[in-house]
């Protein structure tokens, strides 16, 4: 299939580890374009941007409908700050709760038709040791990461009307497990509403 043809999906932090995955999975049958921060690389076209800026966010979307139109099949937003020190920080603010919401924004002018949002597993509660955790675990945000993870989901719900496109949350730990294609080459999430 020529790169014409195929529909095309956006990934956000697609230079990431799990972005490139994704992006290697699905170059077959979609066309792969990605945004991710200054300075990263990938084997396929990368649009620089900085979620924490209303204006860098716009600027790449413009880029995007000049080469690439107003069409977008799926964009899967893996962009998430992250850290281990247990501290709160303002880049979970900035980019996991605020960055998505510039995205759903900055999307309405455009045509998707689903909007993937990877969360993490961080929100819910700890199980018992060798308890699988999943989705329908409760949520207890008692650190700051886990209340700015939550925080980056619910902003998802509360903006996603600026958009028509079908909303899916997905958690890392299942990512491989929850993508499925469609017969007629869409790509689609379990849990799209």
């Amino acid at each position: 299939m020529d790169q014409a043809s195929k529909l095309i999906v956006l990934i956000t932090g697609a230079a990431g580890n799990i972005g490139r995955s994704l992006a290697r999975a699905l170059a077959d049958d979609y066309y792969v374009i990605g945004f991710d921060r200054l300075g990263m690389t990938a084997d396929f076209p990368l649009i620089e941007v900085d979620f924490t800026d209303d204006a860098s966010v716009r600027a790449a979307l413009e880029r995007f409908r000049e080469d690439h139109g107003r069409r977008i099949a799926s964009v899967v937003h893996l962009v998430a700050f992250f850290d281990f020190s247990g501290e709160d920080n303002p880049l979970y603010e900035a980019v996991n709760v605020e960055g998505t919401r510039r995205l759903l924004r900055a999307l309405r002018d455009f045509e998707v038709e689903q909007f993937v949002y990877s969360g993490t597993m961080l929100v819910h509660a700890p199980g018992k040791p060798g308890e699988p955790i999943d989705e329908h675990q409760p949520i207890e945000p008692d650190v700051p990461e886990r209340h700015r993870c939550d925080m980056g989901e619910m902003r998802l719900r509360q903006t996603l009307h600026l958009t028509s496109a079908r909303a899916c949350s997905n958690k890392p730990s299942h990512l491989s497990r929850s993508l499925r294609f469609h017969t007629h080459g869409h790509l689609l999430t379990q849990g799209c509403q």
